[in-house]
């Protein structure tokens, strides 16, 4: 992962994976903040010089944010891309292979609506 002309450092979330991804590749990471909102606090104050965050959080607090949508870009590609997984035992699945499948999809279905990520914005925003 290489972010060009980026010098100082970059705020994540503490506790977040992508804090410690950044630091392996030779950033200087802030970590000391728990949520997004107080990392573009930092930015908007010159103490960082970027922000890693959540897309679907920093897109949220960007959009109902005032003062931070004017002043803050968000970079269209991700930083990394990592999958998820609801994970079932493979002898759930042995015997419940339909519904596991249904499972599946109905979670993609709800991850992808517009009323999750509004409510999961909220969420992480706090």
């Amino acid at each position: 992962m290489t972010i060009e002309g980026l010098t100082g450092k970059i705020a994540a979330p503490s506790g977040y994976s992508i804090g410690e991804d950044l630091s392996k590749a030779g950033y200087k990471i802030d970590m000391a903040a728990t949520n997004t909102k107080n990392n573009f606090n930092k930015l908007m104050s010159g103490r960082v010089a970027a922000v890693a965050a959540l897309t679907l959080n920093g897109d949220n607090i960007l959009l109902k944010s005032p003062e931070f949508a004017g002043n803050i870009k968000a970079i269209e590609t991700p930083l990394v891309d990592k999958p998820y997984y609801l994970m079932f035992s493979k002898q759930f699945v042995g015997s419940n292979k339909a519904l596991a499948e249904k499972i599946w999809q109905k979670g993609a279905e709800i991850r992808e609506s517009q009323a999750f990520k509004d409510k999961a914005g909220v969420f992480l925003a706090q």
